[in-house]
């Protein structure tokens, strides 16, 4: 029995990366909202910067009053704990590490911007800068320990003598939203060296060899005669004085059929040619184009007014060395990009704040084709390398609508915390993956289980589930426990198993410890939450005659229908893992009981029990469609005690 199709590629190794990476960790950090900025020393140390308005998050160094507040985590090379945690007052807005090791937080409190340097072995404060009149986007640092920061700023900014921009740049057209942006340069013990107005919104920041300073951002307009807004994307270069521009680039949106259409660059990295790689996303209109021979020459013709992600990597000089477009449709945005030794660019690609389908994607220098990818379920905010086949990805989930993977044994948090969670990952491009567990889904659903009543991401004893991940060898030397106890293996090939959490499982435990057996090869435990129930419904629906329902055989309103489910936890009566259920009654009944709507009507359950004669954890519910329900696609929720699940049938 096979509930789903999706493999994972075997280990290739091209260009020195393996494909796919082995996963060396993940973990979440804590109730932190913004968390998109990282860095990484050279030994692996990974420093990670967000916020948190939750005042009982352990800050000691500031007064429990004090929120929002900057949390500055420095995580264990290997994710299981942190060397030290401190807290800054106000908005996080960037940090980097310099070749020494000290750590760089820019913040953002009362319309200034905080630049703050810490000492990398205690956190002791090196020393705090305070520029008035600014809001901090991002920050770099040289090879001598000079700070970078760029954001936005007001009329009032200080500006120093011999600035590119002297004042506050003149509007292209006389709007509201006319703005600037600012670039300083702090010394290593916190003097300003330079500061400067730029023509736009900056949102990245990067230092060539030459210390001339890289910056990515917008240009906003708005119709002179009318109500269209959009923005511009723009690069440009500033020579390492802060008094000249030396090249300026970018994308462009526009009004289009009066829809506003806008352009943005997100990132932007160097390589140790001083190349520049920018990522953001571009309307199919604008005036942006690919180059001979790149991985995506086209965009994706799902939407003719959407705006299409791009990866664009320019020379030290601004000439183009390759464009291409990089994502499968409209509203996939590339929002993290670094770029290694050989000229290879690590792209955080997402859709959405913080929904699925993300991914991980590793171009080529030429920019032809991708030599290693990896999913991710959650956006990567934050792309970090330290030069030896490491990858660190930090960001977000909602707890609601995204996993990224089970969390590795002895993670610093092994779940997320609220409804928001902040994570770090690692992945190692200089190993292969192994035997890994990449994703734990309901077999039903093809979901990880998550729901208001349950941790993001339980299981529940007696479900059906799928794991998904890489080196799995398939036959009788396979095995996969729950906390030792093996599980009933349903199918098996490289990259899937489908298997039946134990029923011994005791839900009262807050974990279960899930590992894979290849032979003589033990796969390390990874953590995953234990649920009384984590129900997911099968798509299959059967009409009351028993044929298939679908769009063109709908089930009557007042007729029932039959459901498969699996998920709902323990039986009323002991029934083996993995054996089929009884042909005859009486059939073993989910002890937490199952109710029903369509459409939000209440409907009466007729039967509710173990399927007969199919495997122990499929549950079968007979259900009533209330009177009243329209034709067309309704939708069925089902409750196992008060944990949901929801599918769709057809009415007529």
């Amino acid at each position: 029995m096979k509930f789903a199709g999706l493999l994972f590629a075997g280990v290739l190794s091209v260009s020195g990366l393996t494909n796919p990476p082995l996963h060396s960790y993940f973990t979440y950090l804590g109730p932190a909202t913004g968390t998109h900025y990282a860095a990484v020393d050279r030994e692996g140390y990974l420093y990670v910067s967000g916020i948190t308005d939750v005042p009982r998050y352990p800050c000691p160094n500031l007064p429990a009053t004090s929120v929002p507040r900057t949390v500055v985590t420095k995580l264990w090379p290997r994710g299981d704990g942190i060397a030290w945690m401190t807290c800054l007052p106000g908005l996080t807005a960037g940090i980097a590490v310099d070749d020494a090791g000290s750590v760089y937080v820019t913040s953002n409190l009362d319309g200034a911007a905080n630049v703050t340097k810490l000492s990398s072995i205690d956190a002791r404060v090196i020393y705090s800068k305070s520029i008035s009149s600014a809001a901090a986007d991002d920050i770099a640092v040289d090879r001598d320990g000079s700070a970078y920061i760029a954001g936005a700023a007001t009329a009032s900014f200080a500006t120093t003598p011999g600035a590119y921009i002297g004042q506050t740049p003149a509007c292209s057209v006389a709007t509201p939203r006319c703005s600037a942006g600012f670039v300083a340069k702090l010394s290593g013990t916190g003097a300003i060296q330079f500061a400067t107005f730029v023509g736009g919104l900056t949102s990245a920041i990067a230092v060539d060899r030459q210390k001339a300073v890289l910056i990515a951002g917008t240009f906003e307009y708005v119709q002179q005669f009318g109500s269209g807004y959009w923005t511009n994307g723009f690069v440009q270069k500033i020579d390492s004085s802060g008094g000249k521009l030396l090249l300026s680039t970018g994308v462009n949106g526009g009004l289009y059929f009066r829809i506003s259409l806008s352009a943005a660059i997100y990132g932007l990295s160097l390589d140790a040619n001083d190349a520049v790689y920018i990522v953001g996303r571009t309307p199919l209109n604008s005036a942006f184009q690919t180059t001979p021979g790149v991985l995506q020459p086209n965009a994706p013709l799902t939407n003719l007014f959407g705006v299409y992600g791009f990866l664009w990597k320019l020379d030290s000089a601004g000439r183009t060395l390759y464009a291409t477009y990089l994502g499968p449709a409209a509203g996939y945005v590339p929002a993290a990009v670094a770029a290694d030794a050989a000229g290879n660019a690590y792209v955080g690609l997402y859709n959405g704040y913080t929904t699925a389908s993300a991914s991980m994607t590793v171009v080529s220098a030429d920019g032809s084709r991708v030599l290693a990818a990896k999913r991710l379920d959650a956006p990567a905010r934050s792309i970090s390398l330290d030069g030896s086949g490491g990858v660190y990805v930090v960001g977000i989930t909602n707890s609601m609508n995204s996993l990224p993977f089970p969390a590795t044994r002895d993670s610093y948090v092994p779940e997320a915390t609220g409804e928001y969670g902040a994570y770090a990952a690692k992945f190692d491009f200089s190993q292969p993956a192994g035997t890994e567990i990449h994703r734990v889904v309901n077999a039903a659903s093809l979901a990880p289980g998550r729901n208001s009543r349950g941790p993001n991401g339980s299981v529940a004893p007696g479900e059906i589930v799928t794991l998904f991940g890489s080196g799995f060898r398939s036959g009788p030397d396979l095995r996969l426990d729950f906390d030792g106890i093996p599980a009933p293996i349903l199918y098996s090939d490289a990259g899937q198993i489908n298997a039946v959490v134990p029923f011994k499982l005791e839900p009262r435990n807050a974990f279960t410890l899930v590992s894979v057996r290849n032979g003589t090869e033990a796969v390390r435990p990874y953590k995953l939450p234990l649920a009384a129930a984590s129900p997911g419904i099968f798509g299959v629906a059967l009409n009351q005659d028993g044929s298939v329902n679908s769009d063109a055989n709908p089930a009557a309103s007042g007729s029932i229908v039959t459901l498969f489910l699996t998920g709902a936890g323990a039986y009323d009566r002991a029934i083996d893992d993995g054996e089929p259920g009884p042909m005859l009654p009486p059939f073993p009944v989910p002890i937490l009981g199952i109710g029903g709507a369509v459409n939000g009507m209440a409907a009466e359950i007729l039967f509710a029990g173990q399927a007969p004669g199919l495997v122990a954890g499929v549950v079968q519910v007979n259900l009533q469609i209330p009177d009243g329900v329209p034709p067309g696609a309704a939708r069925i929720t089902m409750y196992v005690g008060d944990y949901p699940a929801f599918s769709l049938i057809a009415v007529n």
